[in-house]
């Protein structure tokens, strides 16, 4: 696997990082790690496929998201919109290291899912609103908003696995997330084994960021990421496929006339993608 990083400037980095972003309980968590430990941990993160979400991954992903914030100077009062955020609070989070006026919305149709990430976000003080709908539908809800930023965090393999799942009859809606991902994984791996990923589910990924877009700002940001989960790899997940998974999507991304790619420092693009919309 590729590195998400370059670990000796993040070790160097990460105990100031851990003061600046981590919440009180989450320092508490970081300072009772041995320093031994985190390096280690750390190291693990950014050398091999994610198998531990320790408090050194929530800090390490957080820190890039509010740096990334940083340097594409994302308004402190942004609204945010996430597709495909499951139960994950790391965007919210993030957001609010960054700036706590800063609104957050998101859409969710998985109910379990949903739950879940309105109860790790509910002592959050600044607006996060979850909509029970398809991302396609988006437009009706924010009756005429815009956003400032269209976040994409790990996302991208869950809507195109969700692609498929549907068209073979799989509940995505009402499911419990890991019980149909293994069917899911089979799906996806054989699309892309046969050749027929793109064939599969290009239009169908464009039409949804395309609806997307629509409620995007002008100027506004699309940033997208992506790493690997050992669970995944464990339950078959083809590793070219896993791996490359960003890759074999930016093409698309890169006709869409009203996008342009933007140069982060710090950014792999083998798992990160920031493009403005002009």
């Amino acid at each position: 696997m590729k590195n998400l990083d370059n670990y000796e400037q993040v070790s160097s980095q990460i105990e100031y990082a851990a003061k600046r972003f981590l919440f009180l309980k989450e320092h508490w968590r970081w300072k009772t790690l041995p320093r031994k430990k985190r390096q280690q941990k750390l190291k693990a993160l950014l050398c091999a496929p994610l198998a531990d979400f320790s408090i050194v991954y929530t800090l390490y992903f957080r820190w890039k998201w509010v740096d990334i914030f940083q340097k594409v100077m994302l308004p402190t009062n942004a609204t945010v919109l996430e597709i495909g955020a499951g139960a994950s609070d790391m965007i919210p989070k993030a957001l609010y290291q960054y700036s706590n006026v800063a609104s957050y919305i998101t859409v969710n149709m998985n109910q379990a899912l949903a739950k879940q990430q309105l109860r790790k976000t509910r002592a959050m003080k600044h607006n996060i609103q979850i909509i029970a709908d398809d991302a396609n539908n988006i437009q009706q809800h924010l009756h005429g908003k815009q956003v400032d930023c269209l976040v994409f965090e790990h996302s991208c393999n869950d809507i195109l696995q969700t692609f498929l799942a549907e068209q073979y009859g799989i509940d995505t809606t009402n499911s419990e997330w890991f019980s149909i991902l293994p069917d899911m994984i089979r799906l996806i791996n054989e699309q892309y084994e046969s050749g027929t990923f793109e064939q599969s589910l290009k239009e169908l990924f464009m039409h949804l960021l395309n609806a997307c877009l629509c409620v995007l700002k002008p100027g506004g940001l699309l940033v997208i990421s992506h790493y690997m989960f050992q669970m995944d790899l464990d339950w078959g997940y083809n590793p070219s496929l896993w791996e490359d998974m960003l890759l074999l999507i930016k093409p698309w991304l890169l006709q869409v006339t009203e996008l342009a790619e933007e140069q982060v420092s710090g950014l792999d693009p083998q798992w990160w993608l920031v493009m403005r919309k002009v």
